[in-house]
């Protein structure tokens, strides 16, 4: 099964950026800050709102798509070992 992204470089990316937790100010403009320091400056306030929480929630989504990814991986290789034990017995499945 091909994957959709490249997940490691998606959370290098993540983990790249300036660290979080971001905030959200209004002062004449909408600004993103990370302690204290001006990150970005946006029209909206929910563009500024993502801004923020996709510094700590895009990197932990990505982690948990990873730890999915490896499960299924290894239940993949499960079914694979139980079908071959299967054949062996001459057993149809």
């Amino acid at each position: 099964m091909s994957k959709l992204r490249d997940l490691e470089a998606d959370l290098a990316i993540c983990e790249a950026a300036t660290p979080g937790p971001f905030e959200v100010s209004l002062q004449g403009v909408v600004e993103v800050t990370s302690n204290g320091k001006s990150i970005a400056m946006v029209c909206d306030r929910d563009t500024a709102k993502f801004f923020a929480e996709a510094r700590e929630g895009w990197p932990a989504a990505i982690r948990y798509a990873m730890k999915l990814e490896n499960e299924i991986d290894r239940l993949r290789n499960e079914i694979d070992i139980l079908q071959d034990q299967l054949n062996q017995r001459g057993c149809m499945a």
